[in-house]
This record gives C-alpha cells, sequence and structure tokens, in this order.
C-alpha cells in the first residue's frame, strides 16, 4: 500500500511540476484521411504526408481505411499522397496516386476514392439471371440495359441475362427500355425506366428461374431541360453535355460518351441544350451528374462545366468558363508547370496530372498551399515510403494535363464528401458546380 502511496505521490507532483512550468504548447492540427471503397466499406492503400515543403514520411493508420497525422502548431501547409493499388515486382509502380496539397485552413478531414486489387475480396458476389418483359399492349421498345452496381449486360426484350450482385439484401437494379434497334442504347430513345430498390441478392442461387420484371405505361419516365450553353470563344469546337446517375448504393449509369451503343445515358447532346430522363423512384442519397465541355481546334485546350444534383434532378443551365488557362511547361522527369495572370473568383486551386506506362499521379493544389506562387512542380514520390518507382523512365512518354478548378462550394466540404464510384473525382454532394480550365500534351522524358 505505502508503494502505492508513493508511486501515486509521484505522478501528482510530476503534474504540479508540470503546471508550474506552463503549458507544452499546443500540439498541432490533426488531419484525418478516409479511404473509401467504391462498393462500400475501407479502401486500402499507401498514405504518406508531408508537412510545408518537408519529407514525405508515412502516415499511421487510426483503423482500416482511416489515416492521422498531425500538422505541428505554427504550419498550416500539408501535403497527402495515396497510392491506391499495390506496388508492383522490381523497379516499376503499378498504381494511381492522388496527391493533395493543402493548408488546415482549407479542409482538415478527407475522403478519398481507392480501391486496391485486395480488396475485392472484402466482397461476396452472386449472380442472378434478369429478364424484362413488356405488359400486354405496351409497346413501342424492343432492347433493355440491365445494370447493377456490379455489372450490366445488353438484351432483348424476354432475354434472361446474368448479372452480379454484392451478396446482399438491398442492392439496387435497374431496367431502361428503348425503342430504336439501331442506336437502342441513344438517351433519345428510352421509353421506359424501371428502379428496382432491395433486390434481395443474399442467398445464391438468387433467382432459381430468371427474374422477370414487368415494364408498362406506368414506367414512362419524365424528363427534365438543358439550356443552350455558350461556348468561349477559344474552344468553341466538339461543344457537348451528357447527364448520368449514381445511386446511394452505388449503381453508375455514365453521363455518356461518343459511344452509345456501350456506353448508356440519360441524356447527351451538344451546345444547342436538349433534354435527359428522370429516373422514377428515386430517393435522398442518390444523385445525378453532368457535364459540358468544348475543346479548341488543336484538342490543347478545354472549358468544362461538372454539376452534382439532388436526386429529383433538375432543368440544367450549363456555364463554361470564359477564361483560357495556359500554364508554361518544363519537361523534365516529371513536369514543372508556371503560369501567369490574376487567379479567377471563386478559384480553389488546380489539378495537375503526369501519367506515364502503368501509372498516374493526379495532383489537386489549393490556392493556400501555393500563397500566391503561379507555378508548380508535380512531386516525385518515388523516395516515400511505398513509392517507389513512382517516376517515369528516360525515353517514356509522359502525358500530362493542368486544370484551373472554380467552385461554388469550400474545398473542405468537396473533400470531405463521400466520392462517387467515378473514374473523376467528385463528391456526392448535391448542388456542387465546378467550372474548369485545361490544358493538356504530352514529351518523351529527357
Amino acid at each position: 500500500m505505502k508503494r502505492w502511496i508513493l508511486a501515486a505521490g509521484a505522478g501528482l507532483l510530476g503534474l504540479l511540476w508540470l503546471a508550474a512550468c506552463g503549458p507544452l504548447g499546443p500540439a498541432g492540427t490533426e488531419v484525418t484521411v478516409h479511404l473509401v471503397a467504391p462498393f462500400g466499406g475501407a479502401g486500402t492503400g499507401r498514405v504518406v504526408y508531408q508537412v510545408g515543403d518537408g519529407e514525405w514520411k508515412v502516415a499511421l493508420p487510426k483503423e482500416v481505411g482511416t489515416y492521422v497525422f498531425t500538422v505541428p502548431a505554427g504550419e498550416k501547409r500539408y501535403g497527402v499522397a495515396v497510392n491506391c493499388l499495390p506496388t508492383g515486382m522490381g523497379f516499376a509502380t503499378f498504381g494511381f496516386v492522388r496527391v493533395y496539397q493543402l493548408t488546415t485552413d482549407e479542409a482538415t478531414e478527407l475522403r478519398v476514392g481507392c480501391m486496391g486489387i485486395a480488396d475485392y475480396a472484402q466482397y461476396a458476389v452472386t449472380s442472378a439471371q434478369i429478364m424484362a418483359t413488356a405488359a400486354s399492349g405496351d409497346t413501342g421498345y424492343d432492347h433493355v440495359w440491365l445494370r447493377s452496381t456490379w455489372s450490366d449486360e445488353q438484351a432483348a426484350l424476354g432475354s434472361a441475362e446474368t448479372l452480379y450482385f454484392l451478396a446482399e439484401e438491398d442492392r439496387d437494379l435497374l431496367l431502361v427500355a428503348y425503342s430504336d434497334t439501331t442506336t437502342k442504347y441513344a438517351p433519345d430513345f428510352i421509353e421506359r425506366i424501371k428502379f428496382v430498390r432491395n433486390f434481395n441478392a443474399s442467398n445464391p442461387p438468387v433467382c432459381a428461374t430468371p427474374c422477370e420484371y414487368e415494364l408498362t405505361a406506368a414506367d414512362a419516365p419524365s424528363s427534365a431541360s438543358v439550356d443552350p450553353f455558350d461556348l468561349p470563344s477559344w474552344a468553341d469546337q466538339d461543344p457537348w453535355f451528357g447527364v448520368g446517375f449514381v445511386s446511394k448504393k452505388g449503381l453508375v449509369v455514365p453521363h455518356g460518351s461518343n459511344d452509345p451503343d456501350h456506353n448508356p445515358a440519360l441524356g447527351t447532346g451538344d451546345d444547342a441544350g436538349g433534354s435527359y430522363q428522370l429516373i422514377p423512384g428515386t430517393e435522398d442519397g442518390d444523385v445525378y451528374w453532368a457535364e459540358a465541355s468544348a475543346r479548341d481546334a488543336t484538342g490543347t485546350y478545354r472549358a468544362g462545366n461538372v454539376r452534382v444534383l439532388g436526386h429529383e434532378g433538375e432543368d440544367l443551365a450549363f456555364a463554361l468558363p470564359a477564361e483560357q488557362f495556359d500554364p508554361s511547361v518544363e519537361e523534365d522527369a516529371l513536369p514543372r508547370f508556371s503560369w501567369s495572370g490574376p487567379p479567377a473568383p471563386d478559384l480553389i486551386g488546380y489539378a495537375f496530372v503526369a501519367e506515364f506506362p502503368e501509372f498516374n499521379e493526379f495532383a489537386l493544389v489549393s490556392t493556400g498551399w501555393l500563397e500566391g506562387r503561379t507555378e508548380y512542380q508535380v512531386p516525385d514520390l518515388s523516395g516515400a515510403p511505398g513509392f517507389h518507382g513512382a517516376r517515369p523512365f528516360k525515353g517514356e512518354t509522359l502525358n500530362w494535363e493542368a486544370i484551373a478548378i472554380v467552385a461554388n462550394k469550400p474545398l473542405g466540404e468537396i473533400l470531405a464528401g463521400e466520392p462517387l464510384p467515378l473514374p473523376n473525382p467528385l463528391p456526392r454532394l448535391p448542388g456542387l458546380d465546378l467550372k474548369m480550365a485545361s490544358k493538356k500534351g504530352s514529351y518523351v522524358v529527357p
């Protein structure tokens, strides 16, 4: 007992001594990075960080898929780099790296869409035979696009096709019927849309015989309009818009491409405007996503406007950026960009892309981190733990892109949003409006 009392007394004296000496000082600002897998759950990847312009260090996991580090007091600038695929063999790294260079005033919580190859093991997948038929007397369409979160198929009406689902009882299923047999998956020919929620895929075999869904006149979709939009004088070629959809369970309808037979959309068109189809039965958490763009005659410069809409959709009015972004590029192992001119109002930062064989580095750089500077070096991460080989070899072709980004929401709100399971980083944030002016090119690494 005396030994315990003495120990407690010593601890108390220690606390009193610390109090007498004053506080230890502020510890700094904690930054949290969540890696989010596209189909739910935590993603895995390599995460490193830097303070200011310092060396890259390993960020420690707080729990599966969540990493934390501290930006010390007196410093606000920091960087985070995430490699969403495992390192390869030998000298090369196979991966998709996302870099964020920010300040603690702008963002202290990031959600990064990330899925390594090993992450697929966390999902149990099952299959089901799905078939769409037409109600008696309901005519005018003969082909159907069948879509789950995991896969999609194109089928003739009355023909069963196999779709893959996560083995859960509350999955999404989408059936879209088309009237035209030549361009049967173009949005102008959509006649019926049925959105099935809570499809039970938890107990294989899901359907002993094909799961049949009857389409009726009640499945005829309504539509929303897309206004004509102006083109900047420097980007008046190939104007285009497309509208897609992402359910809260992660089912994606692409926003279109030049190949509608293999990439269905809800609406596509050009600067003359048009319309897009609305999916019946949507709920809070579902979102539409839309994009308009145009380029210059050489394909070097592009203007774009990306929107995220709530589940009810809305009439769209796109606005492409009027100002061109025209940085110069110093061609080295990794590109160095420099530019001039005052930043546009509501500019949140820039994105820079360097892509070479089996590797892609995407860097989002905030205006706060730049501190008024008008140049940026894509970081060489090859010396960071877990990023060996993140540097091209001499003689390889490097493709680059530089993008100026204007937004109607704060950068911290954008980065903290749930990432949609899309190729480009975009949060599930209804009302988001991004305007982007970009320049791209390539060179042979000297």
